[in-house]
């Protein structure tokens, strides 16, 4: 499901076209991903579609972690932090949402791994002390 949408999502973006760069591509990724995931657990904390409601996943994820509400809270928070430092979030969200390794992150935003590694950390500090 998340595939058919994130496919749709991003051929219908209007960087789809003429990608400019590996960084630009990546970037649009990323953000469809992140759109993706933040709106599907808004649906699913919805009433109409079963919110409160026990969920099962495939994988071992304690009960107390609702992965819906910490999405929603991580968008909202990855927001701020776009406003706040650019760069940071764009780290952020080619680590969480599009996968990539520090190296991959620090070739395509050409800056060292160790700045990736340190802005990685920090943006994670800054984030959990926000989502609290």
């Amino acid at each position: 499901m998340v595939d058919r949408l994130f496919k749709l999502r991003l051929s219908n973006s209007p960087y789809c076209i003429n990608w400019q760069s590996k960084k630009h591509f990546y970037g649009a990724v990323a953000e469809s991903m992140r759109r993706i995931l933040v709106e599907s657990a808004r649906a699913k904390n919805t009433l109409k579609r079963g919110g409160g409601q026990a969920h099962v996943f495939n994988v071992d994820i304690p009960d107390e972690v609702d992965i819906q509400d910490d999405l929603v809270a991580l968008d909202a928070a990855l927001t701020t932090l776009e406003h706040k430092d650019e760069t940071m979030a764009q780290v952020v969200k080619l680590r969480y949402f599009s996968g990539l390794s520090i190296d991959q992150v620090a070739e395509l935003l050409e800056i060292s791994p160790r700045t990736v590694n340190r802005q990685w950390s920090a943006a994670r500090a800054w984030l959990i002390t926000q989502m609290r």
